[in-house]
């Protein structure tokens, strides 16, 4: 896989883990918010990657 994928996949994992600390361990709001920050910066940060890389373009037919 590329190296995009993995951040991307990292991010959304992230979000998975926020999502199961606020709903269901009733955690603190400091630690749940920085997750979802680190989050959505991996995910966006990996759209960008593959953005820049030209990988996210549709093929010309």
């Amino acid at each position: 896989m590329k190296n995009w994928t993995w951040l991307l996949i990292t991010g959304l994992l992230a979000l998975g883990v926020t999502y199961i600390l606020k709903n269901y361990f009733a955690a603190g709001d400091d630690l749940p918010d920085f997750i979802t920050g680190l989050g959505t910066a991996l995910i966006l940060g990996s759209l960008w990657v593959a953005y820049r890389n030209g990988e996210l373009k549709r093929p010309i037919d």
